[in-house]
């Protein structure tokens, strides 16, 4: 495109077109490059998200689900197996413990998001706990958003459910 514009004549203004062009061209074919480079990685594959990790001590999810009532709306630091992550765009996911209890992570304010191809992974999470009861629809909407781009059919979701959660303000995935 930027070739006819200058079939005329080919001028300066010409060669700052091109100039711009293959500019523009290079920045839009790096950009995933840039990107890649850009986040946490470290040399075992792990894979470091938001701030930077505490050195406090890291409670199971058994733990964190049975302290709740004195561990909510305080920041913890949690470690369990990724379950389930969202399939749109890894807004969230869930760890597991050992017993199959779940608790579901997003990001404090949105701030990152997890690879969608993470479940299966380890997962050492800090942020602040919360309990409270979804509603069924809302419930019905995480479980829609878990199996989508999947040949996975949703599970009807019919009635509350309570929910132990973490707006995590630090995710590190092994």
């Amino acid at each position: 495109m930027i070739f006819r514009i200058c079939k005329k004549d080919f001028n300066s203004s010409c060669f700052y077109k091109i100039s711009f062009g293959l500019v523009a061209m290079s920045l839009c074919l790096s950009s995933p490059l840039l990107a890649q480079t850009s986040s946490n990685h470290d040399k075992s594959n792990s894979i470091q998200l938001g701030e930077k990790m505490s050195t406090g001590p890291v409670k199971s999810v058994e733990a964190c689900i049975n302290e709740s009532q004195n561990i909510t709306g305080k920041n913890v630091k949690m470690t369990g197996q990724v379950k389930q992550v969202c399939q749109a765009k890894g807004c969230w996911f869930a760890i597991t413990g050992s017993k199959g209890e779940s608790i579901r992570v997003t990001s404090l304010g949105y701030k990152f998001f997890v690879p969608i191809n993470a479940a299966g992974k380890t997962a050492t999470v800090e942020g602040v706990f919360g309990v409270k009861e979804l509603s069924a629809e809302m419930a019905q909407h995480y479980e829609d958003d878990r199996v989508q781009g999947t040949s996975e059919k949703p599970r009807k979701i019919t009635k509350s459910v309570r929910e132990y959660s973490i707006a995590a303000t630090a995710v590190k995935l092994n």
